[in-house]
């Protein structure tokens, strides 16, 4: 059985997933329900549940501050989302403890999609014998796996894995994907720079933040270039050569 915690403070919302869990995942054992940010840190604390259904928006308070005051190097638990807001969702999506999110009403095919995830994520970690999901691997900070990129009509979701390389444009940053894409935000470069993991991106340019898994070789003849697998070549600025010689572990 796999224990989960719901955080609602909605009546009609809480019987809805609570039924829909029943019918659809045998495996989920509710094992607590919180109304409040307070009564849910307490139940976690209590029960250490493999997943946790989040309300967002709770009364005055919201499950963010509840995460922050818990997150920690035993936190294990996958985190499903669900708010009725859209733009709520956006934070959720760029959260780095996010498995899922779901909006209101819920939907069984949303709730089905985002739970079989977090069934995946915690049968994987236990194959491997590693409680630590990817997102905690740096012990320092917590990054998010993907990026959502919010326009008018729709949210795109970009994996930090997939990013080749982000380009400043203005206040906007480009980013160039592996498959040859290239999405634009409104948000400027230096957002980017404190979201992305550090030890895999690097800001090689005022202009440019590279992912370090995608570059081919570093060129130092006729100053220095990053050649990146797709064969774009990049500058390296000389003020942020010595430092990114030492994130190589070359000094």
């Amino acid at each position: 059985m796999i224990n989960a915690i719901i955080v609602e403070d909605d009546a009609v919302s809480l019987n809805i997933l609570k039924s829909k869990l029943r019918i659809h995942f045998k495996e989920i054992n509710i094992a607590g329900v919180a109304r409040n940010i307070n009564d849910a840190i307490h139940l976690y604390k209590q029960l250490k549940p493999e997943i946790l259904f989040l309300d967002i928006n709770l009364g005055n308070e919201n499950s963010f501050s509840m995460l922050d005051r818990i997150v920690g190097g035993e936190f294990n638990s996958q985190v499903i989302f669900t708010t009725s807001s859209r733009e709520s969702s956006i934070k959720a999506i760029n959260y780095p403890e996010t498995t899922g999110y779901i909006l209101k009403p819920i939907s069984t095919k949303d709730l089905i999609r985002s739970v079989n995830k977090a069934i995946s994520n915690i049968e994987v970690s236990l194959k491997l014998g590693n409680f630590e999901y990817e997102h905690q691997t740096n012990k320092s900070r917590r990054y998010p796996k993907f990026i959502a990129i919010p326009s008018i009509d729709k949210i795109e979701i970009i994996k930090a894995d997939d990013i080749l390389f982000c380009e400043a444009d203005g206040r906007y940053t480009k980013f160039h994907l592996v498959n040859g894409d290239i999405k634009i935000t409104s948000r400027n470069l230096g957002e980017y720079e404190r979201l992305l993991n550090k030890s895999q991106f690097f800001r090689i340019h005022h202009s440019y933040i590279v992912n370090i898994l995608m570059i081919n070789h570093i060129n130092k003849l006729e100053g220095n270039y990053c050649h990146l697998t797709n064969h774009k070549t990049l500058p390296i600025a000389k003020r942020r050569q010595e430092e990114l010689n030492r994130f190589l572990n070359l000094k």
